[in-house]
């Protein structure tokens, strides 16, 4: 194979071998892949994760913001970069991230994401004021109603 099939092959590869937790076989298979499809962001946003996962926080973490830079309505750019700030115990930059999806692209899931970060951290008056922005944008969801009860209970056990 050669051009642009060969770099689908090896962005294929690096996906298969990343999923079977073999991150150092498929960082090489993403390198690969971006050196024949390097305008590719998708590419360098999947490299960018397994980096961070392999230690190489920096690095991972620099292209996965080119890469959301790059595609900032694509959704699955945005998750990949909340997960690398979480696994770097990055977690303030995974909650403002969170919350930057959250107003991006809003939807209960979003928005509960963003909170949790924030109890996480037990910051309970951060993620109780997004629970409530996300109550407002869609009153009768069931999950965050059940959020803002379990943000006043972990409130009041602090």
């Amino acid at each position: 194979m050669t051009g642009r099939a060969a770099g689908t092959k090896e962005h294929i590869c690096g996906d298969a071998l990343y999923n079977l937790g073999r991150l150092k076989e498929a960082r090489s298979a993403y390198v690969r892949a971006l050196g024949i499809l390097s305008d590719n962001a998708l590419i360098g946003s999947k490299l960018g994760l397994t980096e961070v996962r392999l230690g190489l926080k920096k690095n991972g973490l620099a292209r996965l913001t080119k890469a959301l830079q790059a595609n900032p309505d694509e959704f699955e750019m945005h998750d990949r970069l909340i997960k690398a700030y979480i696994l770097a115990n990055r977690l303030t930059d995974a909650a403002e991230a969170a919350e930057r999806l959250a107003a991006k692209m809003p939807n209960p899931t979003t928005v509960l994401r963003a909170a949790s970060i924030r109890a996480q951290m037990r910051e309970w008056k951060f993620a109780e004021e997004i629970v409530l922005a996300g109550i407002q944008k869609f009153p009768e969801n069931r999950e965050l109603l059940q959020a803002k009860a379990e943000m006043g209970q972990g409130r009041a056990r602090v």
